[in-house]
């Protein structure tokens, strides 16, 4: 992934707030990027940026987003919606407001395997299980039935790491 003089603002009833002011930077293949910064620096505001998630009332103002010498920001929904999740996954700041507290954890994920692929149900249910046994969830398939408010924080965050990586996403932003 190549970011190219990425802006980024939030329009508020004070202003403009610039999250992300003209950024660049590189993530090559099989390597590990970190970038920090104080709390407000623009951190989230870039990773949401980067996978054109940034929220009302903020605004991509300019740059590039390149992934496999596609420009992210040009895409159309349906080709981003290809990309993401699949080649491209995030594991958000906040997991409880990532997932709707109204579904349970198994249309969750299984949101996530069938929205790539034409996986059955079944087949859905039987990777969702294989994942959360893989990031220590007990139970699985308790945990399938149960609604994100009846987990602990660290079971949030374990179930969208499980789902962030359904598909061994070839970047992966935490």
């Amino acid at each position: 992934m190549r970011i190219e003089d990425l802006s980024t603002s939030f329009y508020t009833k004070e202003g403009e707030v610039k999250a992300v002011n003209g950024i660049n930077l590189s993530l090559y293949e099989k390597s590990i990027l970190g970038v920090v910064g104080e709390s407000g620096s623009g951190k989230s505001a870039t990773a949401l940026s980067a996978m054109r998630l940034i929220p009302e009332p903020g605004v991509i103002k300019s740059g590039s987003v390149y992934f496999e010498n596609s420009n992210i920001l040009e895409l159309n929904y349906e080709e981003l919606r290809q990309i993401r999740g699949k080649d491209m996954a995030m594991i958000f700041q906040e997991p409880v407001s990532a997932l709707n507290p109204l579904v349970n954890i198994e249309t969750h994920m299984q949101e996530v395997l069938q929205s790539h692929s034409s996986m059955s149900k079944r087949d859905a249910k039987d990777i969702s299980l294989q994942l959360l046994a893989e990031f220590d969830i007990p139970s699985p398939s308790d945990t399938l039935k149960l609604y994100p408010f009846q987990l602990s924080g660290g079971q949030i965050q374990r179930v969208m790491i499980a789902m962030s990586m359904a598909w061994q996403p070839r970047m992966l932003i935490a």
